[in-house]
């Protein structure tokens, strides 16, 4: 079965797949890590066009990311794709597919209310998970705590496998 060439992105798909680099102020944007950043865009993604002021393209990705990781799916519903079944039509191509096979790293969530098999990204990266000035290691924390790095290298989760599969 051929699957297609489906690149990975970082930023907004409903703006091109565009995100902002922003100055640390003391409180993250809105969007931090869907396409709201603090670091420098070379921290964040490796294949971009700047388009001026803060404002980034991401070009996309065919194996992942080794800076930030990619997902399939929909950014606003927590990397959420869905699977139709051929006599279905597929809605929208970004987050709708005909097989699960376009994602080698998720979570099958079960039939939604339509009748579709949801599923959840888990992200794609060709590197390590954690900080690599320590050793790639990362840190776990309880829901409600505060994380300087939340998404970088300081999760909030009590399981080491919603982060990393091979730690």
């Amino acid at each position: 079965m051929c699957l297609g060439h489906h690149l990975k992105f970082h930023g907004d798909p409903s703006r091109e797949n565009k995100f902002w680099i922003y100055n640390f102020s003391g409180s993250v944007p809105e969007n931090y890590l869907k396409w709201d950043f603090v670091d420098e865009h070379r921290f964040v993604c490796s294949h971009h066009a700047h388009k001026g002021g803060n404002e980034y393209q991401c070009l996309g990705h065919s194996k992942g990311d080794p800076l930030v990781p990619t997902f399939h799916g929909d950014p606003s519903r927590g990397y959420k794709f869905w699977v139709y079944p051929l006599n279905k039509k597929v809605v929208n191509p970004q987050w709708d597919f005909r097989t699960p096979e376009i994602c080698n790293n998720s979570h099958h969530d079960g039939r939604n209310h339509d009748g579709l098999e949801e599923y959840t990204c888990l992200g794609h990266s060709i590197t390590f998970h954690g900080d690599p000035t320590r050793e790639h290691s990362f840190w776990l924390y309880p829901p409600h705590a505060h994380c300087d790095n939340e998404g970088k290298w300081d999760f909030k989760t009590d399981n080491p496998l919603n982060v990393c599969s091979h730690f």
